[in-house]
């Protein structure tokens, strides 16, 4: 298992090992997997936060972040996407990082940074924002809803103002096939443009509900107005044949 911007990502398992060990650098597979030492493991974390910490963060948010983790790992585990959380064998579980990573904070009380080097919450959230959304649309991309939902009821918590978290909740409501419902969509897209009516991914999404509930006159007007606002957008070309699609009144 590995961790990207989208979360947890499964790997697939013992197969991929045998395959691997068939070819002609299995000996550099094998040298990987003895030479990983959980105390190695271990150790990484360790310098990982000792990083955190200098560059004036709180250590004291490691246990947290492995929990968070953990929670991923096992939500995994009982949607059946894997069937061993690790890639290499002797890789130490996330319950053991996180207990040594208590023990390594209670033997090296964590200092006050200086507050020249502190970071904000408010200054973490906002450099971290696009990031989380992203996770968000992976995790609905693979069809991980209960959890896109949690992340963003998070983010709306946090940030109520920022239309992107809005336009998220839409597109949760509107992919959802388990809760799908276009009038909550629709209420979410419109209040993200409430908030920025210059928001043009709003606008485009807005516009395409309309279009699939074959409302011509409110999908063509929010269309137009994502192609005034994004006249560089990789999809321009798309929602342009949209556009003239609903001039010429096709359905």
């Amino acid at each position: 298992m590995v961790v990207g911007t989208g979360g947890l990502v499964a790997l697939p398992g013992p197969s991929l090992i045998l395959d691997l060990l068939a070819g002609p650098r299995a000996f550099l597979l094998v040298w990987q997997v003895q030479g990983f030492a959980r105390e190695l493991e271990y150790r990484a974390d360790r310098r990982g936060w000792e990083a955190v910490r200098h560059a004036g963060y709180g250590a004291g948010e490691c246990v947290p972040a492995l929990e968070r983790l953990q929670s991923d790992e096992q939500e995994l585990l009982a949607e059946a996407q894997v069937r061993e959380p690790y890639f290499y064998g002797d890789h130490p579980a996330t319950a053991d990082r996180i207990e040594g990573m208590r023990t390594w904070l209670q033997a090296e009380p964590v200092p006050l940074v200086n507050d020249e080097r502190s970071r904000q919450r408010t200054v973490y959230h906002e450099e971290t924002f696009a990031v989380r959304l992203e996770v968000v649309a992976t995790n609905m991309t693979v069809r991980r809803f209960e959890r896109a939902r949690l992340l963003i009821d998070q983010e709306i918590a946090v940030s109520p103002q920022r239309a992107e978290v809005h336009v998220a909740l839409g597109d949760w409501h509107r992919r959802n096939p388990k809760q799908r419902d276009f009038e909550a969509a629709a209420a979410a897209y419109r209040h993200a443009l409430e908030l920025d009516a210059h928001f043009a991914p709003a606008h485009r999404e807005l516009g395409l509900l309309c279009w699939e509930e074959h409302n011509a006159s409110c999908a063509r007007t929010h269309l137009q107005r994502y192609l005034e606002l994004a006249p560089t957008a990789l999809d321009r070309g798309i929602v342009e044949g949209i556009v003239r699609t609903l001039a010429e009144g096709s359905p």
